[in-house]
């Protein structure tokens, strides 16, 4: 058996590659701090409306309640409980899960994936040919991993794939300028049906 290894490749495909992995990076990074943010917003939301609901039914009386809005005193007092506990439960999930801690950290991982991609295009964009000793040092910026949080396994190929479909929009539109997004969006998928007719007709053969 053949031990060689494999020669290395040239530093500017090496360096293209990490900017391809670093703008990946970035844009799933971008996904899940503003799922975060605004799972972290709606919860706000829901906080501020029902302990404002809380405030109002706190000023009205049981008569009021039944002569104006119909309803009786105990079912009434019943509401506010459940209303209680439903801002109480809002609160303690948000301490919990920590939504906007978690916003912070991936948008501190968007801005270091981003300094990773503009060094890697300033590197190819230079006149001066790259060297290995670019590509090391690139690769270990890019690798540096503190207090960068992880991307979930469930969510990962999901939002590779959102990656993916921005990167074929981004081509669309940069071929055609005068192209609408939706009309970007109607190529996109009609290319991605065809491709998925053109796999299935390989399949059966």
């Amino acid at each position: 058996m053949d031990a060689t290894p494999r020669p290395a490749k040239p530093p500017r495909e090496q360096i293209a590659r990490i900017m391809e992995k670093a703008d990946q990076q970035s844009s799933i990074h971008a996904a899940l701090h503003d799922e975060h943010e605004r799972r972290f917003h709606l919860y706000t939301v829901a906080t501020i409306v029902i302990s404002l609901l809380l405030l109002a039914f706190s000023m009205a009386s049981n008569d009021f309640v039944e002569q104006v809005v119909g309803i009786r005193a105990q079912y009434f007092q019943l509401t506010v409980g459940l209303l209680s506990v439903a801002n109480l439960s809002v609160a303690v999930v948000v301490l919990i899960l920590r939504p906007d801690g978690k916003a912070t950290q991936h948008r501190m991982a968007v801005r270091h994936y981003n300094q990773a991609t503009c060094e890697a295009r300033r590197l190819l964009d230079s006149q001066v040919p790259p060297t290995d000793s670019d590509v090391t040092l690139l690769r270990q910026f890019y690798n540096v991993q503190l207090n960068l949080p992880p991307i979930p396994e469930r969510a990962f190929l999901r939002l590779k794939a959102h990656h993916q479909r921005k990167v074929e929009l981004s081509k669309i539109l940069s071929a055609m300028p005068g192209m609408r997004l939706r009309q970007a969006w109607a190529v996109l998928r009609a290319r991605i049906r065809r491709a998925t007719a053109d796999q299935n007709k390989q399949a059966g053969e």
